[in-house]
């Protein structure tokens, strides 16, 4: 078991390893060549490390992420219908005759409304 007084020399010992390496970082950025950052090797308990310290050696992703979340979210909703108590329902799938989507919410383990429920035109839509 480790004293309070080695765990605070590992610390600081730790501290100057990401000192040293962030100097480095510094120098490559300023010659524009950015290699991966190194990571120090730190045989210190985590619970020492402050939380910038853990940032500095997480590796950060090489591709960026881009994702349109309202119109995923849209395209989630469109077949539903928004219920009062935040829940959603499945909207009846069949066309009327007028070539809109009908606006009924659909039968219970069904795809499709009480009315159109026998109708000869989901026959096309089903498959």
């Amino acid at each position: 078991m480790k004293t309070r007084a080695q765990l605070k020399q590992e610390q600081l010992r730790a501290q100057r390893e990401l000192e040293e390496t962030r100097e480095i970082a510094q120098i490559l950025l300023s010659l524009k060549q950015v290699p991966e950052p190194p990571v120090p090797q730190i045989n210190v308990p985590i619970s020492v490390w402050t939380d910038t310290e853990i940032e500095v050696l997480i590796p950060k992703p090489k591709y960026e992420v881009d994702i349109d979340f309202d119109g995923a979210s849209r395209e989630w909703r469109r077949n539903k219908i928004k219920k009062g108590d935040g829940t959603y329902q499945y909207r009846c799938i069949a066309i009327t005759t007028i070539g809109k989507q009908c606006v009924l919410a659909s039968m219970k383990g069904k795809r499709c409304c009480y009315i159109h429920r026998y109708s000869e035109r989901l026959e096309t839509i089903k498959s």
